[in-house]
């Protein structure tokens, strides 16, 4: 079939069964991944669902080392950061620095507490006149570029830890290895909105 002029490409579904209660599914995208490379995958998954509710959904890579979450409610604690206002947020402590979107464009600021061993925290968009010495919190200005997302860089005492430990054991190969897979939870709360 020609999909070159719109059409399904691809449909899948899943059962819910009639009135589930506390039921759940979770699945990752693998854009481009053969069989064989799906079967390596799901043989050694390296996601962790960290948490799936009408509160947020978040999970953790532990191969890339990225944490992705949408968070739909505020004041949401998930790994040492609390979201005062929701948000779509992705966090590279490897690399220091977090991306945070606001795709609803409902905000105006979103508002972060970071952890304790968080330092040295910049970005384009911080608001500057917050007192950073209360419980570590930054504003990001959102409106400024709606729907777009701003990069907030750091520096983390625990990624030093593990980059110090990781560079004893350094092979000297340097290749990128950046898994571009999207990972999806969706856990069938009867009150969830879309994700």
């Amino acid at each position: 079939r020609d999909y070159t002029e719109g059409g399904v490409y691809f449909r899948m579904s899943a059962s819910h069964g009639d009135n589930p209660e506390n039921a759940g599914y979770a699945y990752v995208q693998l854009p481009l991944a053969t069989k064989d490379e799906t079967l390596a995958f799901a043989n050694s998954n390296t996601v962790t669902v960290l948490q799936s509710d009408t509160k947020a959904h978040a999970v953790y890579d532990k191969e890339t080392g990225l944490l992705g979450a949408n968070i739909f409610e505020a004041d949401v604690t998930i790994d040492g950061i609390t979201f005062h206002t929701p948000c779509s947020v992705i966090v590279d402590e490897t690399n220091g620095k977090m991306y945070i979107s606001n795709p609803n464009r409902e905000h105006d600021l979103i508002s972060i507490t970071l952890p304790e061993d968080w330092s040295n925290v910049a970005g384009e968009d911080l608001v500057t006149d917050t007192p950073r010495s209360i419980s570590n919190n930054i504003l990001v200005e959102v409106s400024v570029r709606r729907g777009s997302t701003h990069v907030i860089t750091f520096t983390s005492a625990s990624a030093d830890d593990e980059s110090d430990s990781s560079d004893s054991s350094d092979t000297g190969d340097n290749t990128d290895n950046s898994d571009t897979s999207d990972t999806t939870d969706n856990t069938d709360n009867s009150d969830t909105s879309d994700t």
